[in-house]
């Protein structure tokens, strides 16, 4: 779970930055970002009902791409927001996969 500090949780700010942020789609997730005037980065995950209309399998994509988002937060640029809206293909991707791939975007992004 990322700290309270390191989350992006208001509804206004998740749609600038999904509104006037840069994005970089991949097979399971489109990530976007965009500048902050906050200190430190801040990051969310969304997992629509139409991935899956279980519970428990969205909340284990999200958890899984949060652990992600964790692990590089180390090397996140600071004022940076960024959102990662997941795919329909995230549900049988197997972890390495995601971490892989959501890495690899967010250094397009320049967000690392």
């Amino acid at each position: 779970m990322l700290k309270k500090q390191h989350r992006l949780h208001k509804e206004e700010d998740i749609k600038r930055v999904l509104r006037k942020g840069r994005s970089f789609k991949t097979p399971l997730f489109v990530v976007y970002s965009a500048l902050n005037t906050e200190a430190e980065s801040r990051a969310t995950v969304i997992v629509s009902n139409k991935i899956s209309k279980k519970a428990v399998v969205r909340n284990k994509i999200k958890r899984r791409l949060r652990d992600v988002l964790k692990e590089n937060k180390s090397q996140f640029k600071k004022n940076i927001d960024v959102v990662v809206v997941a795919k329909n293909t995230v549900v049988e991707a197997e972890y390495k996969d995601i971490k892989q791939t959501l890495s690899f975007a967010l250094k397009k992004l320049g967000c690392m």
